[in-house]
């Protein structure tokens, strides 16, 4: 305790670190948050932390100078877990030996992930992880260039508004990572790249490592060296083995399951500060593509009206229900004679954006039917020189008018385009009723689109019928807290007929698993897997990078944290997550799993055990993670 308040005591004598590499990462026009972002002294943003929490973190860690452990004591299920900034007496801690070799495996062109913590209770400067080439017997190198080092940056914990509770998501006694008791509370999340970073005393900081396997490694055990060096210990070495094993895995492009999370690029545009639909905003608008692409993202998500995921807030006005509503692709106009006319220069431009990229080939084109409240248009009415905003009943003659002349012209410009065919037109949570309606004027109106609905929340069975993509909440599948009977037969007939059906889990569809910020780490590694036990297409989430005004500090806009992002925002372009790494992962053991069965490596009744095994508890703060890596163990043996 007397080391604990001699460090309080002191605390202001610390010298910042100086932010070794930080030129490198940010470009001379860097957007404004960058500076704070990036601070590679403070990854938590806390500036001093309670004396009493000194004190337990000081009982908790197994020696007064360098600490280096696993997190699960396993490295290979190391990634599974979230590490608490502040470490804990019950948790067990065991300081790594320096001739323990930590020990991972994978197959070709796969990724695999895994991290270790470092914590001392004096500050550490210049924190430096690297790793070598990893080696084989005969020669061959998989370069270290295949493995990344970043290092898991903390962000403040906050209650939403809506949705589940942080209570009832990472319990009381923050079994899901987060630490601080309340003063402060923090977890895990963000995985920033820095050459070198400072950790202050009494903190834990991960370090996490990604290796990606060349595709035309030969199989066989590679060897090499993590290097963990600091100003105050100088150099620490630890032996790194990765067994390639003899099977390997599609690029994302040819990826089976089908990954759909909804790209926001007007909040892209929010966050960086650049004009919407700029040469910068064109350039963001690429690269976080490109991100999307490399988890093999099947469809690109458009907006043929203005922010239709509006919903009522305070005094029931009607707002997005993200921090940034999504703009328009489509420019609608009002002639002054009442003849429409439509502009598609930038939904063809993101389409075409998207499918450079890899993304794709699916297009899915919001909405027909706003999300919530009243029918409305957004258009320019040249007769009044304005934009105006025209509130319609789905009833209305002037509805079915205005809505039957944009499909026909929306329908030939696709066919132009040759996108017809590889278009749907999308529908979020809406009602049976309003549902009929609209199939009656598709009907009429442009036949062509019938059979091409995307259909998201529904309960409804009959539903069914409308959508050739269909997305369903995780608690509506078979064992869910809201299936039926009806339901799984349903489900189970879609399957057959070969339709899509994929899963999702946001706000309030489930407790455990979710993927919230805060949310147990294992439970994003459980989403490809879900997807494997229904015998399920894939997985859909509504917001992949609707971001906070500021996600770094408050990062909360309204439902619970994390759920209205998967990534963060970097200096550059996209900043990955742990739940982000986690699901990309998952959709690889997807992957492993299709391939095992297409060729008659795995029986069905061990691909039942090892289904059994990551599923069947989804509650990860209860979850010995060790049992993933016996499911990955029998894939692969």
């Amino acid at each position: 305790m007397a080391r604990a308040i001699n460090w309080f005591l002191k605390s202001s004598l610390i010298v910042a670190v100086l932010l070794t590499g930080f030129a490198n990462l940010i470009a001379q026009d860097r957007p404004a948050f960058a500076d704070e972002v990036y601070r590679s002294d403070n990854l938590d943003g806390l500036e001093q932390v309670p004396e009493w929490l000194m004190v337990q973190v000081e009982s908790a860690l197994p020696s007064e100078g360098l600490n280096v452990w696993v997190p699960t004591g396993i490295f290979a299920s190391s990634s599974l877990v979230r590490v608490p900034r502040f470490p804990r007496a019950s948790r067990s801690i065991e300081k790594i030996s320096k001739d323990q070799v930590l020990e991972l495996q994978a197959v070709r062109n796969e990724q695999v992930s895994a991290q270790l913590a470092i914590a001392a209770t004096d500050t550490l400067s210049d924190l430096q992880v690297q790793v070598s080439d990893l080696k084989s017997e005969s020669g061959e190198l998989i370069p270290a260039s295949n493995v990344k080092v970043r290092y898991v940056k903390y962000v403040p914990v906050h209650r939403a508004y809506t949705g589940n509770t942080y209570e009832d998501v990472a319990g009381s006694e923050g079994l899901s990572g987060v630490s601080g008791f309340g003063g402060p509370d923090v977890v895990g999340d963000p995985l920033i790249e820095l050459e070198k970073v400072g950790v202050p005393a009494f903190r834990a900081q991960p370090a996490w490592f990604t290796v990606k396997v060349p595709k035309e490694n030969t199989p066989g055990r590679y060897e090499g060296t993590i290097k963990i060096t600091s100003d105050q210990y100088g150099v620490v070495k630890l032996p790194i083995q990765l067994a390639v094993r003899e099977y390997s895995i599609p690029d994302p492009q040819n990826y089976k399951f089908h990954m759909d999370a909804f790209m926001n690029p007007s909040s892209l545009a929010s966050y960086y500060g650049v004009e919407a639909w700029s040469d910068g905003h064109w350039d963001l608008i690429k690269k976080y593509f490109a991100n999307l692409a490399s988890l093999g993202q099947k469809k690109i998500t458009t907006t043929i009206t203005e922010k239709p995921w509006k919903k009522p807030w305070l005094n029931d006005q009607m707002q997005p229900q993200t921090g940034t509503g999504y703009q328009s692709m489509v420019k609608w106009v009002l002639g002054s004679e009442g003849e429409w006319e439509f502009n598609y220069e930038i939904f063809d431009k993101y389409v075409e954006t998207g499918l450079e990229v890899g993304v794709g080939p699916y297009i899915s084109a919001y909405s027909m039917l706003t999300f919530r409240g009243a029918q409305r248009l957004t258009y320019l009415d040249e007769q009044k020189g304005k934009e105006v905003t025209e509130y319609l009943d789905v009833k209305d003659k002037r509805y079915k008018e205005v809505w039957t002349t944009f499909l026909r012209d929306f329908s030939a410009h696709l066919r132009q385009k040759g996108w017809l065919d590889q278009t749907y037109l999308g529908f979020d949570e809406r009602p049976e009723e309003l549902m009929n309606r609209i199939v009656g004027i598709i009907d009429q109106a442009a036949p062509e689109f019938k059979d091409k609905f995307y259909v998201s929340g529904t309960s409804k069975v009959n539903m069914f019928q409308y959508a050739k993509d269909l997305n369903l909440g995780y608690d509506f599948l078979p064992g869910g807290e809201r299936s039926t009977d009806k339901m799984d037969k349903a489900i189970k007939k879609r399957i057959k007929e070969g339709r899509l059906v994929n899963f999702y889990m946001t706000c309030c569809s489930s407790t455990h698993p979710n993927r919230y910020s805060f949310s147990p780490a294992v439970e994003n590694y459980l989403l490809g897997w879900i997807s494997l036990k229904h015998n399920l297409d894939g997985y859909a989430d509504w917001a992949y990078n609707s971001w906070p005004k500021d996600v770094f500090s408050f990062p909360v806009f309204n439902y619970p944290q994390g759920d209205e992002y998967f990534v963060y925002p970097g200096v550059e372009g996209p900043m990955s997550s742990i739940r982000w790494e986690l699901l990309k992962e998952s959709i690889e053991d997807y992957e492993l799993v299709k391939i095992l069965k297409e060729q008659g490596r795995i029986s069905d009744e061990r691909l039942s055990e090892a289904i059994q095994l990551v599923t069947q508890n989804p509650d990860g703060r209860m979850k010995d993670v060790n049992t993933i890596i016996e499911a990955k163990n029998i894939l692969l043996h």
